[in-house]
C-alpha cells in the first residue's frame, strides 16, 4: 500500500439512494460501554439543500485503497433529514438500533436469561446469537413490561448478578457475554505504526493511521518503550478530515 494512498484513501458513503464520494468526512465510535457502534457523515454546505434522508434508511461507508474499496460501517439513519434541519451531518448507528426499537412485554415462567434474551432477539429480528454460556438457575417468574432489547439485558444481568456482559453486532451475528472472533490481530510498533501513545485519563490512548477494522473487544499487540503486550480494545474512534486524512485513536487499559 503506497504511503499516500495510507493517508489519503477514497471514501464512499452510502445513505439511502445518496451516494457520496466527496466533499464528506466520517467519524466513526465504537465503546464496550455504548449500546450502539456510530458514525457521523459530516458534509459541504452544496449537499445540504439537496439531500432528505428518512429515519432507519441504510447506511454503508467505505474506504477505498488501490481501487478497491472496504466497508468500515453500516447501519441506519437515527432521524429524518432535510435542508430545514440546518445541520451539516447525519448521524448513524449500527444494527443495535433495532434492538433499541423493539419492546418486549411478556410473563417468562421457569426460565433461564439465555432463553428470554433468545425470545427477545428473535422478535427483534436476529436470527444468528451467541450467547453468554454460564450455567444460571431457573426462575420461577420473570415478569418484562416494555423493555426495550437494551433494557432487558440489562435486567436479566441485574436479577441473575450475571455481571456487566459486552452486548454488540457483527457480521450480522449478535453477541452477549461472548468475545467476537477476530479475523486479524493488529500490531502496533513503535517508531513504525504508532503516532502517540500515552496515558489518557484511566487508558492509555494510542494513535495510529488506518485501522478501519477494529472495534470495542478486539485484541491488538504493542511494542513501545513505555508498554508492551497484548490488550483489549475498550474503544476506537476513527476520524478522517474533509480532504480524507485519517486518525484512529485506541483506548486501552494496562
Amino acid at each position: 500500500m503506497k504511503g499516500q494512498e495510507l493517508f489519503y484513501p477514497k471514501l464512499e458513503a452510502r445513505i439511502g439512494s445518496y451516494c457520496f464520494t466527496s466533499g464528506i468526512a466520517l467519524e466513526i465510535y465504537s465503546d464496550q460501554k455504548s449500546v450502539y457502534d456510530w458514525a457521523k457523515v459530516k458534509f459541504t454546505k452544496e449537499f445540504q439543500d439537496s439531500v432528505s434522508l428518512n429515519r432507519m434508511e441504510e447506511a454503508e461507508l467505505k474506504l477505498g485503497y488501490s481501487n478497491t474499496f472496504q466497508t468500515v460501517f453500516s447501519g441506519y439513519v437515527t432521524k429524518n433529514y432535510n435542508h430545514a434541519s440546518g445541520a451539516d451531518e447525519i448521524l448513524l448507528k449500527d444494527e443495535m438500533l433495532k434492538l433499541g426499537e423493539t419492546y418486549i412485554t411478556n410473563t417468562f415462567l421457569d426460565t433461564v436469561p439465555q432463553e428470554i434474551a433468545s425470545y427477545a432477539l428473535s422478535q427483534a429480528g436476529i436470527t444468528s446469537m451467541e450467547l453468554v454460556t454460564d450455567r444460571y438457575l431457573p426462575k420461577l417468574r420473570v415478569p418484562v413490561v416494555k423493555k426495550s432489547v437494551p433494557e432487558l439485558l440489562k435486567y436479566l444481568q441485574d436479577i441473575w448478578n450475571m455481571g456487566d456482559l459486552t452486548a454488540c453486532i457483527r457480521d450480522k451475528v449478535f453477541y452477549w457475554g461472548v468475545t467476537p472472533p477476530q479475523k486479524k490481530t493488529y500490531q502496533f510498533t513503535y517508531g513504525e505504526n504508532i503516532i502517540s501513545l500515552g496515558r489518557e485519563s484511566s487508558y492509555w490512548e494510542l494513535e495510529t493511521v488506518s485501522m478501519p477494522d477494529i472495534r470495542h473487544s478486539d485484541m491488538i499487540r504493542i511494542s513501545h518503550p513505555k508498554i508492551s503486550g497484548s490488550f483489549e480494545v475498550k474503544k476506537m474512534r476513527f476520524m478522517t478530515g474533509d480532504r480524507g486524512f485519517i486518525r484512529t485513536r485506541i483506548c486501552f487499559e494496562g
